[in-house]
C-alpha cells in the first residue's frame, strides 16, 4: 500500500529581521546589556554565539511586548488614512 499527502509541513523559519529605529526606544539598551550579561560556557566563539542567540530571543520578546508589529500598525494607520 502507498499513501500520498498533499501536506506540506512549513518548517522554515522566519528570519531574524533587526530594525534600525530600535536603538531609540525605551528599554533596547537594557534587553541587549540583560542578554549579553546571560552566562555562557565554552570557548570564546561559542560563548559569543550564545550571547546572539539569547540577544535575538530577548530583542523577540521585547519588540512583541513592548513595540508590536510594525507592519500591521502601519497598515492599520493607512486603513484609518483612506476612510
Amino acid at each position: 500500500m502507498i499513501v500520498t499527502s498533499r501536506v506540506q509541513l512549513n518548517s522554515k523559519k522566519r528570519s531574524f529581521r533587526f530594525f534600525n529605529f530600535w536603538v531609540q526606544e525605551a528599554g533596547y539598551h537594557e534587553v541587549v546589556k540583560r542578554a549579553w550579561t546571560m552566562g555562557a560556557a565554552g570557548n570564546p566563539m561559542y560563548r559569543f554565539m550564545c550571547k546572539r542567540r539569547f540577544t535575538k530571543h530577548e530583542l523577540i520578546t521585547w519588540y512583541k511586548n513592548s513595540i508590536g508589529n510594525v507592519n500591521n500598525k502601519l497598515e492599520e494607520a493607512k486603513e484609518e488614512v483612506e476612510e
